[in-house]
């Protein structure tokens, strides 16, 4: 450890005595001894794992069964995986104890009191402040989701001529802030997705806010719901959609359909052509 407080950690997985080269083994084997090292220094050990959904099945059942063994033996090792909605079905596909192996709290908006301190806090340690009307357009504006709180902020700050924001340097924002998001945060997503998953969020979004019944979608796209069981698999696997209930759709992330509406409406992306040797 430096004197700047900076740590550093590494280790030569080929030094792990008794390899077998199958990972829910050898992962396990190293956590014991990783976990019994560091009881025997009076230490921890932590894993932040973000993105977990991506890990793949074999993985998951790795991790879930190294974290099983540290549960038995207690030793100090910890796993905090951060990742979207599908990640607790995900962990019980592969290990069917990962249910109460784990605990899932859920990540949401901010309260309409956190958010409001997420903007004044910061702004009250720069000598500037907004005021009540400013505060409660850009609370309703961002759903209260930390992303959005942080691109208002930063350009109704950016847009203020004084130390004081007001509604109007708000709403002069905003195109500024929908143009970033548009490109920054939501196309980037966007264009993860094939033309045919792209035809499936428009329909999506066509239908209004989520969550979206599938047979619903489905119409939307004249097609049947089997037709279009691919895509929404595929979708879910790419990150861009999940399954709240049986039967229902989503998009991942907040406000990604007025996104679709406004950028990619049904009507244009079904004008697009589709793959080849695919059918909407």
């Amino acid at each position: 450890m430096s004197t700047e407080g900076k740590l550093e950690f590494s280790f030569d997985p080929s030094a792990i005595s008794g390899t077998t080269g199958d990972l829910e083994r050898d992962l396990t084997h190293l956590f014991v001894e990783l976990g019994e090292t560091a009881r025997d220094h009076e230490t921890g050990v932590v894993f932040l794992i973000d993105e977990m959904q991506f890990l793949g099945r074999e993985k998951m059942e790795a991790v879930a069964a190294a974290m099983h063994r540290m549960s038995q033996l207690k030793l100090p090792v910890a796993l905090v995986g951060a990742g979207l909605p599908q990640l607790p079905g995900l962990m019980v596909e592969a290990k069917s104890y990962a249910e109460r192996l784990f605990s899932y709290p859920q990540v949401g908006p901010l309260s309409d009191q956190a958010a409001r301190e997420a903007l004044l806090k910061p702004a009250q340690a720069e000598g500037a402040m907004f005021d009540g009307d400013a505060l409660d357009r850009i609370v309703q504006s961002s759903g209260g989701y930390p992303t959005f709180i942080q691109a208002y902020g930063k350009e109704a700050w950016n847009m203020a001529p004084g130390a004081t924001i007001a509604l109007d340097d708000v709403r002069a924002s905003e195109p500024i802030v929908q143009s970033k998001l548009d490109e920054e945060f939501f196309h980037v997503r966007f264009e993860k997705a094939t033309p045919r998953e792209r035809r499936y969020m428009a329909a999506m979004a066509d239908l209004g806010d989520g969550p979206y019944r599938t047979s619903d979608i489905a119409k939307r796209l004249s097609s049947r719901a089997s037709a279009t069981s691919a895509v929404r698999d595929s979708l879910i696997k790419k990150g861009l959609i999940y399954s709240p209930d049986h039967g229902d759709v989503d998009f991942t992330v907040p406000h990604f359909s007025p996104f679709m509406r406004r950028r990619y409406p049904l009507d244009g992306v079904l004008d697009a052509p589709a793959e080849k040797g695919t059918r909407a």
